[in-house]
């Protein structure tokens, strides 16, 4: 039993580290895509 709490944690580590992986890519390609559109909603206002 003890095992599958290890394990548990485990992957609930890296499943934590690829979801904060993950954001920071997308927060990346988010600032990327603002910026060579040259923030489309200040033009919408």
């Amino acid at each position: 039993m003890e095992s599958l709490v290890e394990n548990g944690r485990y992957a609930g580590l890296r499943l934590e580290a690829v979801e904060n992986l993950t954001l920071s890519v997308l927060v990346r390609i988010l600032a990327k895509f603002l910026s060579g559109m040259g923030s489309p909603l200040q033009a919408d206002r």
